[in-house]
Parts: structure tokens; sequence; C-alpha cells
């Protein structure tokens, strides 16, 4: 199985700012995410979607989004966005306080 790991830190906040660090070690990558890279953001997402440079098989990704006190943070189940197979969404499901967000995500391509 390919595993890739994206772990991003983010401050929903006024001052908030999310910052990437990428490790990939699989022929399938992170594309592009929103919330993005680098943004700042004044209101709290309702939802995390990640593009990947190839699709991925669902039942081999995982998404996990890590509150400031350290505890996961419950996203809804992990589907196609409707505009592209190559990107995944999950929803956020209770509000997110202000605070750095870290989100850590596994995918494996249809070529394992």
């Amino acid at each position: 199985m390919r595993r890739s790991t994206l772990v991003a830190a983010t401050v929903i906040s006024l001052g908030g700012i999310l910052t990437p660090r990428i490790t990939a070690f699989a022929h399938g990558r992170l594309e592009s995410s929103t919330p993005a890279a680098g943004s700042t953001l004044a209101t709290a997402p309702s939802e995390l979607r990640l593009k990947f440079t190839e699709i991925p098989e669902l039942v081999f990704t995982t998404l996990r989004l890590v509150g400031p006190s350290g505890d996961s943070v419950v996203l809804g189940p992990i589907h196609y966005s409707p505009d592209s197979r190559r990107a995944i969404v999950a929803a956020i499901r209770n509000p997110l306080a202000a605070g750095k967000y870290t989100v850590m995500w596994q995918m494996a391509g249809p070529d394992g």
C-alpha cells in the first residue's frame, strides 16, 4: 500500500495560518487542499477537501483532524468530491474552537 502523510497546522482565528509539511512515499501525491496550505482563516471550515494526483481508493484512505488539545475532531465519512474522484471530502461535524489544528492523511491509489 502506498502511503502519504500530510501534517498541516492551522489556527482557526483572524491571525491563523495553515502550514503544511508533506512527506510522500508513493506515486499519488497531494495536489491541493481546502483550507489551502498557507491560508489565513477568519472562520472555521465546515469540511476538509484534499485533491490528489490520482484517484484514491476510499477503503485505503484515512483522514484525521487533531485539535489544539490533542483530541481528534469528529469528521463525517470520507467521500469523493462531486466534481472530481481525485478529491476526497469529509465534513467537520462539530464547531471548532480557535487554535492550532493538525490534518493527517493516508491514501493508496488503485495500483497499491
